[in-house]
């Protein structure tokens, strides 16, 4: 599978200790596809060429952190693949990516899928119900400042008011959005 090669040096340098982080830009994921390239994104690709198995995407804007449980896929496709291991491990990636940040006891907002978070049964096919069980057990558990399911709308709202530090999306839009309206260019 063919790579850009500006983004294999660059991991290269990197890797090499010869630079400390890599910053990407916008890139068109077609212009990729027409190339040649099969990954959907710089997520992906990073992760391949590391070696990295799964990984999450963090957007950080000035009053805004977001943390993606899915990435470059459509929303059906993202429904079906969330599930609460999943959820779980990106949860905990928010916690120890904010702990190593300095924030000791990170407080973590974790959106629902559907509007108003389901609003118990009302919307959706109940995708809503059947993962809160036990991402409501999770959110007690190892991570007591984790707040959940939480209509997205509300969550980011109390997110850039500062009740928050730090926002799981279950889906692209749904993260990219809020942060592209807070905060596009210095995101």
């Amino acid at each position: 599978m063919k790579r850009p090669r500006y983004i294999e040096r660059a991991v290269r340098v990197v890797a090499a200790g010869e630079a400390q982080a890599i910053c990407t830009a916008p890139l068109s994921k077609e212009a990729l596809h027409a190339a040649g390239h099969r990954y959907p994104g710089h997520t992906e690709l990073l992760a391949a060429l590391t070696g990295t198995p799964e990984v999450s995407m963090m957007l950080v804007a000035p009053k805004l952190r977001v943390i993606h449980v899915t990435t470059h896929m459509g929303l059906l496709d993202a429904i079906e693949f969330i599930d609460a291991p999943l959820v779980e491990r990106v949860i905990g990636r928010a916690h120890l990516t904010l702990t190593r940040a300095g924030i000791a006891n990170p407080r973590i907002g974790v959106c629902g899928i559907n509007p108003h978070a389901g609003e118990n049964g009302l919307f959706g096919r109940g995708e809503e119900a059947e993962e809160n069980r036990s991402r409501r057990a999770q959110c007690a558990g190892p991570w007591l400042g984790c707040a959940w399911p939480l209509p997205a709308d509300t969550l980011f709202f109390l997110a850039a008011r500062g009740d928050f530090d730090i926002v799981v999306a279950m889906y692209h839009d749904q993260g990219h959005g809020p942060v592209k309206v807070l905060g596009l260019k210095p995101a």
